[in-house]
């Protein structure tokens, strides 16, 4: 049989999923894992007799599941393709797939990002304010130049 193996990978928004006993679980039900910025990563590797037949139902998935294929590599018996999915479509999407052929393995790993996002939203507005600053004092420095000029060119008069 052939090979054809798909990498999910997915950036989560601000909606999370948590793995509990087995089961999917809505994060909002869970107060500590409110809010958190998580990226998860499945690899699915699919043992098919017609990969391209998977490989074309998967591609015919795309837009259903707002996806498409960031990397993909392929060679005459595999397909590797790397895959954004939005958080909220990653489960059905993957659940999708599956059906393709037969599942040889699948892993799911998750990174939660939530401090370094803070950290960077935090620097952001930081400089906004800076730059906000910046813009007052142009404006400032623009009005100088003009009482300068007005007065540069009284003293020429006078």
């Amino acid at each position: 049989m052939e090979s054809s193996g798909e990498t999910v990978y997915v950036e989560v928004p601000s909606e999370t999923i948590s793995i509990e006993s087995g089961k999917v679980e809505e994060v909002s039900d869970i107060p500590a894992l409110e809010n958190r910025k998580i990226i998860y990563t499945s690899n699915l590797v699919l043992e098919s007799t017609e990969p391209d037949n998977v490989y074309t139902n998967l591609e015919n998935r795309l837009a259903l599941y707002d996806a498409y294929i960031e990397q993909e590599m392929i060679t005459e018996k595999r397909f590797t393709l790397k895959i954004r999915v939005r958080s909220e479509n990653m489960k059905d999407f993957v659940n999708d797939i599956k059906t393709d052929g037969e599942v040889v393995s699948y892993s799911k790993t998750s990174q939660d990002v939530t401090t370094k996002y803070s950290t960077f939203e935090s620097r952001k507005e930081a400089l906004e304010a800076e730059h906000k600053r910046i813009l007052e004092l142009i404006e400032v420095e623009a009005d100088l130049n003009y009482i300068g000029s007005q007065l540069s060119n009284y003293d020429s008069l006078i």
